[in-house]
């Protein structure tokens, strides 16, 4: 569970909107706790998803107003010309079509510094690395 609080709820949504790294975000919303930071970014992003998830209206069985239907305004063949009578390309609102965030994009404030390079993983990697290459360092 983040230690975020309910105030913090709307700016993190809005810099989690705009490509901040959850671990910026915590940055932002005044978290000093060191705890939460070692987590896995992965772990992370999961956790402020959750929180920034709407709440669930309870279940209601009565819809006020039924949805529109979509009129059709075109017949099959005519939507998709042009003006010149060539086939165009129609564009349609799809949620397969919507741009899908991608799963670690590069976080806006640190510029990634603080997704990938800080876990223990690449962090041994660096170690072995070093060790390798006859360089000594204390941890």
């Amino acid at each position: 569970m983040l230690p975020l609080t309910e105030e913090n709820k709307h700016v993190a949504q809005l810099l989690f909107s705009s490509g901040t790294c959850p671990r910026c975000i915590l940055r932002f919303c005044g978290v000093d706790l060191p705890a939460p930071y070692k987590h896995p970014s992965k772990e992370l992003l999961n956790e402020l998803q959750k929180f920034l998830e709407p709440e669930k209206p309870e279940l209601i069985l009565e819809a006020p107003n039924p949805p529109l239907k979509k009129i059709r305004l075109h017949e099959d063949g005519i939507d998709n010309l042009s003006e010149d009578g060539k086939e165009g390309v129609s564009v349609t609102e799809d949620e397969s079509m919507a741009e899908k965030p991608s799963k670690l994009r590069v976080c806006n404030v640190c510029l990634g510094i603080l997704q990938e390079f800080c876990e223990k993983g690449f962090i041994t990697k660096v170690c072995q690395k070093v060790e390798a290459s006859g360089f000594e360092f204390t941890s």
